[in-house]
């Protein structure tokens, strides 16, 4: 049976069960040549790419790639369609292998660009679009692209020369979404900051109006001029929104957690916001410029034939956070006792001091990122100067970086700076019994039978993780081990190695398979016998369950290209050339209350600048922990743009300022999510892991719900009664195939975690409660007593996410296999993962029951793409209810 055509570019497709029923012999016919062949499914994929049937555009140009390995276009178009579906790493693969065979290829470039922007990596997005850019200079989405990536990193200045090209671009070539968007970021990049003040006259003027009138302050001889006018800050809807696929935008998913469970779903269309219509990203961002946090708007939105409409309230921060009172203008600053931590971090800068170690006179101290080696030698030896007089007659500072394992040490000779073997770095990772492997079996399609005690191979599928989410076994793990014979009839998955590391662990027994036969006579006639026997399938997916625990060796180097970024602009040292290199009081408590000031018009970089001034002139509490409340807000504000890897760096200071900020741990944990995410942990190497490890424990951080930092949006809505049906399409070739005999026995044994064999069992109960008990369910252990054997792959052949599938003889049915798919699940937000498998599951057991055909409301869970609904609805059920009301024609003995 075809399915329809995607509507809409981010939808995943359920697509149709497999049924296996004596079909004509197929026609032999002749085949053209190979490269003729490979045009036509090149030009059949571009039809499909421009219908938005993306899952069968590449299809195609897959079809097309194994006639031609060589065709560039196959490759780079493939990377397109790839790019509309999300799966980022595909993307960068295909236009890496179109750039190698058409090194000129400027659109390969351009969507590898998007794909490394998507995944965080700015520096290859950079490079990909000046390539774009070279071969074609008046691109003008290039440049725009670019200069969103160079904003990124730092180089405010390349970005808005970009930006005013690109707007030149756009406006003559007439895209006015373009040029909307350009000249909404050069407001945006080209608001003043600190550093345009750089230079020491300029930045020193007289005082022309006292502080707030709130408290008593000093008159200071100068202050610092920073910008003071009122900043709007980013909000949104909490939405990840798209464009294209019909009329308004699409709601793709969550990027709030706040909006997880607000009664939206992935595939509604939004196309009014306060009664206006809102046809583009662009119109949805100047309606929210003028907004504040909090405020209500009415979202109106598009789902099935229906308009909706609900309050949401707009939002500054991808987490909710705790109510906090901003630092509030003071009349005097109370001052830092003493210490060598005080001392290190006047040095090595706020909040980037991590520890104090050893005895006061030869003291160790551990810093975040530093810029360079150079830098580390020299202000590890102005630190020793400023220690010498207290006592300290040795020192030695060490970088907590991925990229950076430095240690500097102060010796009769001076300064010397080493590489370092830091415990964190190599420390041994352990794996905890109980933990569930998920393991793709290396099977053929259609292979034998498996032997008795037959060796097997495979690989992890996604990464198992430990409690705080951080990656333990990486995806793509080389396993081995045998499949062991059980009593009766069954095999079951013992493993012996992971990776390097032996390993015990095995698998409950895996799905028989179950076939009729006839002895004697005719149809009608005659003894029917059923026989079971072993059977691994294509890409089947084997949870192995480790019945010891499992110690891996961390010492895997790290790529310093993949590194944390190191913080260069440290805001404080945009100041310390300008200051006095004395203590002053006076103007400390005038810069801390300009600060203060500045922070109540969301000039976060200027309050930072004025405070890190006011510690320069007096070391004090208040404004310490000020600059950790102002990295919180900069890492949220980070946050909310994308930037989880500038926000991290941010925030990592911020947790070190502000200790007991619950609101700072839990923007810190939403950062590392997000670098964390299925797609972003595949670029992170081992130190790089052992890093945020190292970090999680230190500052007791779990990404839980926020790892991956996105999600699907789950709408549950109760049925609603209704006498509409879909029984015609539901039949096979007219006749009812349905069990008879209840409860139906369901085997998932072998799934690769018990959360998803939970998800299934879940999946069952939606029919049996949503129909009253018309269909029944049992779970079963024994594989032998299954009338539903569940089993999990990474990929159909076929590019299905799942189907169900039988062989019958006469009017009788064997077992039933169900195949829930689990490679289109693999990019998302690892939480999600069950619940895909419960809506996935709740589809193909609808056909497993009965509804061997689909509907055409995308409101049913039989409509064949996944829309965000989670249960049988009320038609689902009517055309369920009229189905177990017919005699059965095949039905299970």
């Amino acid at each position: 049976m075809a399915m329809k055509p995607k509507s809409s570019f981010w939808l995943i497709h359920l697509l149709v069960f497999g049924l296996c029923l004596p079909t004509a012999p197929l026609t032999a016919v002749a085949q053209p040549a190979a490269d003729h062949q490979a045009a036509r499914l090149l030009s059949r994929g571009d039809v499909k790419l421009q219908r938005q049937d993306f899952a069968g555009a590449i299809e195609e140009y897959s079809r097309a790639i194994r006639l031609d390995p060589g065709h560039a276009l196959a490759y780079s178009n493939r990377a397109r369609a790839r790019l509309k579906l999300g799966d980022l790493q595909g993307v960068i693969a295909d236009c890496t292998e179109a750039l190698r065979l058409d090194p000129d290829l400027a659109v390969a470039y351009g969507n590898r660009g998007n794909a490394r922007a998507a995944l965080g990596d700015r520096t290859g997005a950079a490079a990909d679009y000046s390539e774009v850019i070279r071969r074609d200079p008046n691109n003008a989405l290039a440049l725009h692209n670019r200069a969103l990536a160079r904003a990124a990193l730092g180089d405010t200045a390349g970005a808005l020369g970009d930006l005013k090209k690109a707007a030149q671009l756009a406006k003559a070539q007439g895209d006015s979404t373009l040029y909307r968007s350009a000249t909404s970021r050069i407001r945006q990049y080209g608001t003043p900051t600190v550093a345009s003040v750089r230079t020491p006259k300029a930045t020193a003027v007289p005082r022309s109006r006292p502080v707030a009138k709130s408290a008593p302050t000093a008159e200071p001889e100068w202050q610092l001029r920073v910008p003071m006018e009122p900043r709007p800050v980013p909000l949104m809807l909490g939405l990840g929104i798209g464009e294209g696929g019909g009329p308004g935008l699409a709601i793709v998913n969550w990027v709030a957690s706040q909006t997880r469970h607000s009664g939206l779903r992935t595939g509604d269309r939004l196309v009014a916001l306060d009664g206006r219509a809102v046809d583009s990203t662009a119109d949805l961002s100047a309606m929210l410029r003028r907004r504040r946090p909090g405020e209500q708007v009415a979202l109106t939105y598009r789902r099935g034939g229906s308009e909706r409409t609900m309050n949401l309230a707009l939002l500054d921060s991808v987490v909710p956070l705790e109510p906090e009172e901003p630092p509030r203008p003071l009349g005097a600053l109370p001052v830092l006792p003493p210490s060598s931590r005080l001392e290190a971090e006047q040095i090595f800068g706020w909040g980037n001091v991590r520890s104090v170690e050893g005895p006061d006179s030869e003291p160790l101290v551990v810093v975040g990122p530093l810029a360079s080696e150079a830098v580390l030698r020299e202000r590890t030896g102005a630190l020793f100067r400023r220690l010498q007089p207290s006592g300290v007659r040795a020192l030695a500072v060490e970088v907590e970086a991925p990229a950076q394992p430095w240690r500097a040490v102060v010796s009769e000779t001076g300064v010397q700076a080493q590489a370092a073997q830091l415990p964190w770095r190599s420390a041994p990772v352990t794996i905890e019994a109980g933990t569930y492997l998920p393991v793709q079996l290396d099977w053929p399609a259609d292979g034998p039978p498996p032997n008795e005690g037959q060796d097997i191979t495979g690989r992890v599928l996604y990464d198992a993780r430990d409690r705080r989410g951080i990656p333990l076994v990486r995806a793509g793990t080389a396993v081995q081990g045998q499949l062991v014979p059980t009593a009766p009839v069954g095999v079951r998955l013992v493993l012996a190695s992971l990776g390097a590391n032996p390993v015990a662990a095995e698998s409950e027994v895996l799905p028989l398979k179950e076939e009729f036969e006839l002895r004697s006579g005719l149809y009608g006639g005659g003894d029917l016998f059923n026989r079971y026997f072993a059977t691994v399938y294509d890409g089947q997916v084997v949870g192995a369950r480790l019945r010891e625990p499992v110690v891996l060796e961390g010492n895997a180097p790290g790529k310093p290209s993949e590194a944390t970024p190191a913080r260069t602009a440290v805001v404080g040292e945009l100041l310390s050339g300008n200051l006095p290199g004395r203590r002053d009081p006076k103007q400390a408590l005038a810069f801390y209350n300009q600060g203060v000031r500045a922070a109540a018009a969301s000039q976060w970089q200027s309050a930072a600048a004025l405070w890190q001034a006011s510690l320069i002139l007096l070391p004090s509490q208040p404004a310490r922990s000020a600059l950790g409340w102002v990295y919180e807000r900069m890492g949220q504000e980070l946050l909310v743009r994308g930037d989880a890897a500038t926000a991290a760096a941010w925030l990592e200071l911020a947790v070190h300022l502000r200790p007991r900020s619950v609101n700072a741990s839990r923007l810190l944990s939403a950062a590392y999510g997000r670098l964390l995410a299925a797609k972003a942990s595949a670029n992170r190497s081992p130190v790089q892991l052992a890093y945020y490890r190292h970090l999680a424990a230190r500052f007791d951080l779990s990404m839980g719900e926020e790892l991956g930092g996105s999600g699907r949006l789950f709408a549950r809505e109760p049925a609603r009664p209704t006498t509409a049906d879909y029984i015609d399409s539901s039949l096979v070739r007219g006749q009812v195939v349905r069990f008879t005999r209840l409860p139906i026995r369901l085997y998932t044994g072998g799934a690769p975690e018990p959360e998803m064999a939970a998800a299934v069992w879940r999946a069952a109960l939606k029919w049996q409660t949503g129909s009253g008990g018309a269909v029944q369910f049992m779970q079963v252990e024994d594989p032998l007593q299954a009338d539903i054997a569940v089993v999990f792959v990474a990929a159909d052949r076929e590019g299905r996410a799942g189907h169900a599938t039988f062989t019958g003889l006469g009017n009788r049915m064997p077992m039933l296999k169900v195949t829930l798919g689990l490679g289109h699940l693999l990019g998302e937000r690892p939480g999600d993962l069950p619940e895909y498998v419960q809506m996935l599951a709740v589809h193909e057991l609808g056909h497993a029951i009965g509804l061997w055909g689909h509907s055409d409301d995308p409101e049913d869970i039989m409509y064949p793409e996944m829309r965000g609904v989670h249960e049988p609805s009320g038609r689902d059920l009517q055309t369920l209810w009229r189905l177990y009301a017919m005699p059965a024609g095949i039905t299970r003995p």
